[in-house]
């Protein structure tokens, strides 16, 4: 699982880092791409109160939604 914190830290690297909801915005958007490439499949899960994870979809999850 890798939190928000991770992502800023890795993107931002100790810059002047902006406010955690931006990678809210950013998984959304990788969400649609990754989901437009792959016929609506989900990769990313959100873990709530830790932060996001990767997983190869199955048949059983739901589709996103367009």
């Amino acid at each position: 699982t890798l939190t928000k914190e991770m992502f800023l830290n890795h993107l931002y690297g100790g810059m002047d880092e902006p406010e955690l909801k931006i990678i809210d915005v950013f998984i959304c958007k990788l969400r649609k791409k990754l989901a437009n490439a792959s016929s609506g499949k989900n990769y990313i899960e959100t873990v709530w109160g830790r932060g996001y994870v990767l997983r190869e979809p199955t048949d059983a999850d739901e589709r996103i939604p367009a």
